[in-house]
């Protein structure tokens, strides 16, 4: 079985860190990132574009293609470095700027923040990039003493909870880019208090194109991942997951083997 991952790859930008706080230059960072190609060097010419913060698996009741997002956000998912110059030039940084990324000292995140500071190298804008072991920034991460820009790919998990971790959440782990803003909270708190499921769809899936419109984060395609299981395996139809926990408990506890099928095929 072949599908989309359950993980979103995201680069995340402290927004208590100049120049990140300004959306022009969060916009320049997503247009100088040419996923077309990252697709085809990083993820063996198999990824999506678009599947953040809601899952592509879910039906357009909360999932909002990327065609169908405002044009702001369609642009921010554009390769146009000429356009991310403009954009850093009006923000006051016509000649770019420093800073630093992290991300955890294995595949693929060293591949990825190396691909993405030659993206931004072209714009202008230099890189340094600090690989740490994960137990090393997980701990940094907990503190809320990472750099400005952290590279994770994290579980895209139930509409609604995946925003609320990364928008709305500051005591989250990876709540990398110190969001605080009343207007997603607002969304957020009427999303909570309404009680009618095709009400609630309704304010998520316009609470994740409001997400996308402010460009908190630069995301990067995901990948496709196959599952592999024997046909004697019953009950099971390739899950990896049954909770927001990546948990693997329930699946396995409801699956059960087809002792004569399996001799039949051994």
């Amino acid at each position: 079985i072949e599908r989309v991952a359950e993980r979103a790859w995201r680069m995340g930008m402290r927004l208590d860190v100049k120049p990140f706080d300004d959306l022009r230059v969060r916009r320049a960072i997503s247009m100088a990132i040419d996923r077309e190609a990252f697709i085809n060097t990083i993820q063996g010419g198999r990824g999506e574009i678009l599947n953040a913060e809601i899952h592509i698996g879910h039906s357009e009741n909360y999932y909002t293609p990327l065609e169908k997002m405002p044009k702001e956000v369609q642009e921010n998912f554009s390769y146009n470095p000429e356009r991310a110059r403009q954009l850093l030039a009006e923000a006051g940084y016509p000649n770019g700027f420093e800073t630093t990324i992290q991300a955890n000292a294995r595949e693929p995140e060293r591949d990825v923040v190396s691909f993405l500071a030659a993206m931004w190298k072209d714009i202008g804008i230099d890189v340094k990039i600090d690989l740490r072991d994960a137990s090393v920034m997980n701990g940094i991460l907990v503190k809320n003493e990472h750099a400005p820009m952290f590279f994770g790919s994290n579980s895209v998990l139930a509409p609604g909870s995946t925003l609320n971790f990364y928008a709305v959440d500051e005591a989250n782990t990876y709540h990398v880019n110190v969001v605080d803003d009343p207007e997603i909270n607002e969304v957020y708190e009427k999303y909570q208090n309404t009680f009618d499921p095709v009400e609630a769809a309704k304010i998520i899936k316009g609470l994740n194109v409001l997400w996308h419109k402010k460009a908190y984060v630069a995301y990067l395609p995901t990948p496709y991942v196959t599952v592999a299981f024997w046909p004697w395996v019953e009950n099971y139809a390739g899950e990896v997951n049954d909770s927001q926990c990546f948990s693997v408990g329930g699946i396995f506890g409801r699956a059960w083997i087809n002792s004569d099928l399996k001799a039949k095929i051994q």
